[in-house]
């Protein structure tokens, strides 16, 4: 579990939790052999950085939806571009697979 930065400064919550919630954070605190106030910061910041994720795409999205059919067409001629491109490069690092792996399954 990564640990923050010692000198931040915490602040001092309350909160109820139900009897469930508060039984799974003490034995997920026991199991990581963290405080409680460690594990629950590191529960918030994951929810954190997923709802930031989840409004990156959506503004990702959003963007991309919001562009002209002319424009979009030029976005993916230049994907397919760089996609056959990475497909050129990396094929010559694949090793093809031995005839007893390949025939395992028969």
């Amino acid at each position: 579990m990564p640990r923050t930065v010692a000198s931040q400064r915490k602040e001092r919550v309350t909160v109820s939790l139900s009897p469930d919630s508060a039984a799974y954070v003490r034995r997920f605190s026991a199991e990581e052999h963290a405080h409680v106030s460690t594990v629950l910061e590191s529960m918030i910041e994951d929810f954190r950085r997923t709802r930031e994720l989840e409004q990156l795409n959506a503004n990702i999205t959003a963007f991309y939806d919001s562009l002209p059919d002319p424009v979009m067409q030029e976005h993916a001629a230049w994907g397919a571009v760089g996609a056959s491109g990475l497909a050129e490069m990396f094929e010559s690092e694949i090793e093809p697979a031995t005839p007893e792996i390949a025939h395992a399954g028969d």
